[in-house]
């Protein structure tokens, strides 16, 4: 049987996944603000779904976008969390 992973070395890889959740955080704010210049008034629906409008859809997605920003905030917060009570462990001598 192996030796179980060091605590500090879970401690680096959360710490690299709370990188992760900023490099993704910075991402959906970018898409975000690029979905914003859109006039919503230029833009349409297919019709392959619900009957709706471009700016439905538009406004909607700026919404759940929202969202997932609010997501990906709490889920940083929680990281940070993790990482505060992990960098205090470790083995026994």
């Amino acid at each position: 049987m192996s030796d179980p992973t060091a605590p500090s070395d879970l401690y680096l890889r959360l710490h690299d996944q709370l990188g992760m959740v900023n490099d993704l955080l910075q991402q959906v704010t970018a898409t975000a603000a690029e979905y914003k210049q859109y006039d919503p008034e230029t833009l349409e629906a297919d019709s392959l779904g619900n009957a709706t409008t471009g700016p439905e859809i538009y406004e909607a997605i700026l919404r759940e976008l929202n969202h997932v920003d609010a997501a990906l905030k709490a889920t940083d917060t929680a990281h940070r969390r993790v990482l505060d009570d992990a960098a205090r462990l470790y083995f026994k001598d």
